[in-house]
């Protein structure tokens, strides 16, 4: 994760990223806020929303493939998560 502070005069003078692997998955999320603590809750709350889309991504495909006898893996989809 990278924070950044712009000159004050900005509006938003912070501005962060961060990148975080999710099993195959690169999640990638950034923001730019007035203040340290609204950065921090902005990119908390991107984060745990591109996590909660992978993971039920994962659960599906797992959900697919057991309903037709197959394992993710045994497809070359995904590994489960567990």
């Amino acid at each position: 994760m990278r924070a950044t502070k712009a000159a004050p005069r900005s509006e938003q003078p912070w501005s962060a990223g961060a990148e975080v692997r999710v099993g195959d998955a690169l999640l990638v999320v950034h923001a730019r806020e007035a203040g340290v603590r609204e950065l921090a809750d902005r990119l908390r709350d991107r984060l745990r929303s591109q996590v909660e889309r992978v993971v039920q991504d994962a659960r599906t495909v797992r959900s697919v493939g057991a309903a037709q006898g197959r394992t993710a893996l045994a497809w070359g989809g995904p590994a489960p998560f567990r």
